[in-house]
C-alpha cells in the first residue's frame, strides 16, 4: 500500500519552501520531495577548500516584497557598492548612482559611458518606476526593455556600454527582449534598497527559510526524484511515482520545480526553454579594494560579460588573504578557460602563476524563459487537475521574488480551495 501524507511539495527550491512554510502556519502539515542532496534549488553555495562558491553569481534585492523576512540580522547581508564599473577602451570607468554616492556620480559625468543626458535620463526612468504602487507597475503597457529605453531617448552609446551587460547580469540575455514591466519593477526595487548576498553565501537563505517553518509541520526527504504524477480514472491527483518505483498517495500536490520538469510531469505539448549561463571561480591574492563593486564589459571584448571579487563583498567568502573572484559567461556555449584568463588578466592585471581555477558552474536552466510555461497553463497557480498546484518563478516574475511569492500564493490556494471541505486530508 502506498504511503500518504496531507500534501506534497515537489521541490524544495525557494518556492517549495514558501509553501511548506505556509502551509504549516495554516496547520497543515507537508512533506517535501527533494530530489538533490540539499535544500535550494538553484539557490546552493559549495564550500570548497575554505572558499564559498554560490552555484551560479546571484544576488539579493533586499527591498522584494517577499523578502522582508530575509533583512534579519541572523543573514548578516552585505550590500554590492551602489553602481558599477565599465570596462571600456582598456579601462574602467565608474558608474554610481546619483542618489546614494553623489560625488562619485559627479567625478564620474564625463565618461565615455553615456553622455550627460544619458545620465539624466537615468534620473528620469528611476522617478518613474518609483511612480505609484508595484501593482500600478504591473498594469502598465507593455513591450521589450530595449524599446522600452530607447523610447525613454538613451542613446546606442548608453544601451551598448551599460545596459546591455548590467541588464544581462540580472536577464541572463543582452537583446534587452525581458518585458518593460520586469525591467521597472526590477528598477525600482534597486532603487529602493541594497544589491546585497549573505555574509555565508546565497545557500544561506533557503537555510534561513527552513528555520522559519514551524516544528512538526513538515518532512523532508532528500534523494528522492518523482517521475510521474498518479492520476485515477476521472483524471484526479492520487499521488506521485518516485523513481525507485515506490507510490507516495496524496490528492494534494504543489509542484515546485525547474521549468523543463514542471512540463515533463503534467505532460505539457512542449518543454519551455531556460536561460543558461556558466560562472567561473578563480582564487588570487586578495586586493586592496575599497569598493564591493561590480565589473561589466561594456567594451564586448571577451566572453565574460560581468564579474566580482566577492571576499570583497563579504570576506567569509574566502579565507584570509586570498581573493575569490567570479566570472560569468552567458549562455550554453562551452568557452575555454584560457580565454576568461585572458580577459580577466586584463581586467584586473592579474598574472597566471598568482591565480589558479577553483570550479565552473555551468547552469543550463539557470533561469525559465519568462512566461513560456505560464501560457501553457492558464488560470494562476492550478496545475491543470483538481488538486495540482503550481509554484516557481517559471510561472510569473523569474526572480527570489517571483519564487517566494510563487510558493506563497501556491499554498494560500489550495488551502482557499479546501477549507469548506474541512479535514484537508479528505
Amino acid at each position: 500500500m502506498a504511503e500518504s501524507s496531507p500534501v506534497i511539495i515537489v521541490g524544495a527550491g525557494l518556492a517549495g519552501l514558501a509553501a511548506a512554510r505556509r502551509l504549516a502556519e495554516a496547520g497543515v502539515e507537508s512533506l517535501v520531495l527533494e530530489s538533490s542532496d540539499a535544500v535550494g534549488g538553484r539557490v546552493r553555495t559549495d564550500s570548497r577548500d575554505g572558499f564559498m562558491l554560490d552555484r551560479g553569481f546571484q544576488v539579493l534585492l533586499t527591498a522584494y516584497p517577499e523578502c522582508r523576512s530575509l533583512r534579519d540580522e541572523r543573514l548578516d547581508l552585505r550590500p554590492f557598492y551602489p553602481g558599477a564599473e565599465v570596462w571600456w577602451d582598456g579601462q574602467f570607468h565608474r558608474v554610481a548612482d546619483p542618489f546614494r554616492r553623489l560625488w562619485d556620480a559627479l567625478a564620474s559625468v564625463n565618461s565615455p559611458i553615456g553622455s550627460w543626458s544619458d545620465k539624466a535620463r537615468i534620473a528620469r526612468v528611476r522617478h518613474r518606476a518609483l511612480s505609484g504602487t508595484i501593482e500600478d507597475l504591473w498594469d502598465r503597457p507593455e513591450c521589450s526593455t530595449h524599446e522600452f529605453l530607447k523610447g525613454q531617448g538613451f542613446s546606442d552609446v548608453m544601451m551598448d556600454r551599460f545596459f546591455r551587460p548590467f541588464l544581462g547580469g540580472i536577464f541572463l540575455e543582452t537583446e534587452l527582449r525581458t518585458s518593460s514591466r520586469t525591467f521597472e519593477f526590477v528598477f525600482r526595487m534597486m532603487a529602493q534598497g541594497a544589491t546585497a548576498v549573505p555574509s555565508a553565501g546565497m545557500g544561506a537563505i533557503p537555510r534561513f527559510l527552513m528555520q522559519k517553518i514551524p516544528s512538526g509541520r513538515m518532512e523532508l526527504r532528500l534523494g528522492q526524484t518523482v517521475v510521474d504524477l498518479v492520476r485515477g480514472p476521472d483524471g484526479n491527483l492520487t499521488g506521485v511515482q518516485l523513481a525507485d518505483g515506490a507510490v507516495r498517495a496524496a490528492h494534494r500536490l504543489i509542484l515546485a520545480v525547474e521549468a523543463p520538469a514542471a512540463a515533463r510531469l503534467l505532460k505539457l505539448p512542449l518543454i519551455p526553454r531556460s536561460r543558461s549561463v556558466c560562472t567561473w571561480y578563480f582564487t588570487a591574492p586578495a586586493r586592496s579594494h575599497p569598493d564591493p563593486i561590480l565589473y561589466l564589459n561594456g567594451s564586448g571584448e571577451g566572453p565574460v560579460n560581468h564579474a566580482a571579487w566577492m571576499n570583497e563583498v563579504s570576506p567569509a567568502y574566502a579565507p584570509p588573504g586570498q581573493g575569490l573572484l567570479s566570472a560569468t559567461v552567458l549562455g550554453s556555449g562551452v568557452t575555454p578557460e584560457s580565454d576568461i584568463r585572458t580577459q580577466m588578466g586584463k581586467w584586473f592585471g592579474l598574472e597566471p602563476a598568482d591565480w589558479r581555477h577553483l570550479a565552473t558552474y555551468s547552469i543550463a536552466h539557470a533561469q525559465p524563459e519568462p512566461g513560456e510555461l505560464a501560457r501553457l497553463i492558464p488560470g494562476g497557480f492550478r496545475g491543470g487537475a483538481p488538486g495540482i498546484y503550481v509554484a516557481g518563478d517559471a510561472w510569473g516574475q523569474v526572480s527570489i521574488d517571483g519564487a517566494l511569492k510563487s510558493g506563497r500564493r501556491a499554498a494560500k490556494a489550495l488551502l482557499e480551495a479546501y477549507e469548506s471541505g474541512g479535514d484537508i486530508d479528505g
